[in-house]
């Protein structure tokens, strides 16, 4: 009953904020600091199999607003996991799983098309990219991978300024991979929502 009383209590408060119109809307500040968590759900064409292989994600971002409130600059990190589960016909029918975890540690630039309560953007990210396999055959571990290589980013999203130092933020992002032990033709597609903090500016 608590835990329900306290559910409701929450949403009532989030609804109210978001109601609470212009009055209590933020926007982009210059010299601002942004920083957001997110997490989401990334998808790839597998290179084993080439099946369509999904799996969970999560980014922490932080990045600094420049002058006029249209871009920003700053680091993001990246972490994707996903597994994949197939039949080996050359090894006798053998059940493989593949275990895929990436880490994407990257710079990056935004620009921001409005500077308001709600600000769509663009963004572009450069960095490493480092990935570890782990291979079973019917359920015993077999071997290790690990690869470190180029990785960029090109992303579409906005944010929602619910009060001047709290937004709301979705994106999506077409991840590049300068090669992958694991995803075919080396890109991802990653779709992303969180929650994001405002300091300073």
């Amino acid at each position: 009953m608590a835990r329900g009383i306290a559910s409701v209590s929450a949403a009532l408060f989030v609804f109210s904020v978001l109601l609470a119109g212009p009055a209590m809307a933020g926007e982009l500040r210059d010299g601002a600091s942004l920083i957001s968590g997110m997490v989401g759900y990334t998808s790839h064409e597998s290179q084993q199999s080439g099946d369509q292989i999904g799996g969970g994600s999560w980014s922490f971002d932080y990045a600094r607003v420049g002058k006029g409130g249209k871009w920003s600059a700053g680091v993001v990190m990246r972490r994707m996991e996903s597994d994949e589960f197939f039949q080996d016909e050359n090894a006798g029918g053998q059940e493989v799983r593949v275990n895929a975890k990436r880490l994407v540690t990257a710079v990056q630039g935004t620009f921001f098309f409005l500077d308001g309560r709600f600000s769509p953007y663009v963004n572009g990210m450069a960095g490493v990219h480092m990935q570890t396999s782990d291979v079973y055959r019917d359920g015993e571990p077999d071997f290790r991978q690990s690869s470190q290589t180029f990785a960029a980013g090109f992303s579409g999203g906005t944010h929602f300024h619910v009060t001047s130092g709290i937004f709301l933020r979705a994106e999506y992002t077409f991840h590049y991979f300068a090669s992958s032990d694991t995803i075919s033709k080396n890109h991802m597609h990653g779709f992303y929502g969180g929650l994001g903090f405002q300091f300073g500016g």
